[in-house]
């Protein structure tokens, strides 16, 4: 990063989920160590200790047992703490985003208040009082509507039944209170910064960008955009634990087979991918125009340039083709073919190949333990020689 990005002021923070209603201000600033412990203590040793009580906690007295729920491990071990601390990721990159813009000259002068008063309205709207209780309200209301998830035609440590209908266990309980409403809650915090990004993102694109048409990220100057996005690697992570872990429990508890996986996972990658993408589209518009522009731009300084060349070094015959290996002409000529490619292959979004190999590593690895327990180990053994050889 260059010094004046190093020095600027803080931008406004559209990703800390400092101040958030159910969540203290130390989570955001203490140590991860501490955030697990203390996350884990809330929720996971709870649930260990009340479904231990009454024998759900592992053995064969319902069908999932809570240590065999991996589910609930996925949710509570990993998704959680994803959740809270990946807030810090996504604060580093989405505030470098916003000191980039300035620093690499696409906002003018003119433009420049502008801008950050987007920045300014996005952040106030994710941490008004108002989104975090809707927020909170939701991820309550919503234990009333959703169901406790549990694996079809299965008994659970969290539930029974009586009289036609599901009752909690004691480790129920404490997952309909406690674990799910805040678990539902970060969830929409995410999605909410998720959304107001997505907007900032539109509006910026509406304020007039300085594009550089030969920049070398072949985006404009926008490619620290598609790196910024990433920022958002820790939803789609948490998301994917738990649905990957549900899958697997499918295949666990009801011998669901390989064939049965392959639908799905294709469906929520390509769900995924969509939804990722769709926030950098805003600047499609804008570099289309860049592009469009740029070619006829360059194809007509191309072809006086080619002109002039053949003129002085072809169509006199007179001239000594050696002198033109001592010259600058050839490699002035390749320059501008080099700086014509890059106008030529400008991308529609600014992400690039390694932003999308980050999130489908991000979006499909929670696959790889349903890869591991559904095919077989002669077909694995053959794949992994295939790779190899």
């Amino acid at each position: 990063m260059s010094p004046e990005v190093a020095t600027r002021p803080p931008p406004p923070d559209v990703a800390s989920i400092r101040g958030a209603a159910l969540l203290p201000a130390w989570v955001d600033a203490a140590p991860p160590i501490v955030v697990v412990a203390a996350l884990w203590a809330l929720t996971w040793l709870p649930l260990l200790l009340l479904s231990a009580v009454e024998g759900l906690a592992w053995g064969d007295a319902v069908d999932v047992p809570f240590l065999h729920d991996l589910v609930a491990q996925a949710r509570v071990l990993v998704g959680l703490p994803v959740l809270l601390l990946g807030a810090r990721f996504a604060r580093a990159r989405l505030g470098e985003a916003q000191a980039m813009f300035e620093a690499s000259d696409l906002i003018d002068d003119a433009r420049r208040e502008a801008f950050r008063d987007v920045y300014r309205r996005a952040a106030a709207v994710v941490h008004s009082r108002a989104v975090e209780a809707t927020a909170l309200v939701v991820a309550v209301t919503s234990i009333i509507f959703a169901p406790l998830p549990g694996v079809a035609g299965a008994t659970t440590w969290h539930a029974f039944e009586a009289a036609g209908r599901e009752v909690p266990t004691l480790a129920g309980w404490w997952l309909t209170v406690v674990v799910l409403p805040l678990t539902r809650y970060l969830l929409l915090l995410w999605v909410a910064r998720f959304v107001f990004w997505s907007v900032a993102m539109l509006r910026v694109a509406r304020v007039g960008l300085r594009l550089h048409a030969t920049h070398p990220d072949r985006a404009g100057g926008l490619g620290f955009v598609g790196r910024a996005h990433q920022a958002f690697a820790p939803l789609v992570l948490a998301v994917s634990l738990v649905f990957m872990a549900s899958l697997a429990n499918d295949v666990l508890h009801r011998g669901s087979g390989v064939e049965e996986l392959k639908r799905p996972i294709a469906v929520f990658a390509g769900v995924a991918l969509g939804v990722w993408i769709l926030p950098m589209l805003a600047f499609t518009p804008a570099l289309a125009r860049l592009k469009h522009h740029a070619l006829r731009d360059y194809d007509v300084f191309g072809a006086h340039t080619s002109r002039a060349f053949e003129r002085t070094w072809v169509a006199d015959p007179g001239r000594d083709p050696r002198a033109l290996l001592a010259g600058e002409d050839v490699q002035s000529l390749a320059s501008i073919q080099e700086v014509s490619d890059t106008v030529r292959r400008i991308k529609p979004v600014p992400i690039d190949n390694m932003d999308l190999l980050v999130f489908v590593t991000v979006a499909v690895a929670p696959a790889l333990p349903l890869v591991l327990i559904t095919v077989p180990a002669a077909d694995l053994g053959r794949l992994l020689r295939a790779l190899v050889v």
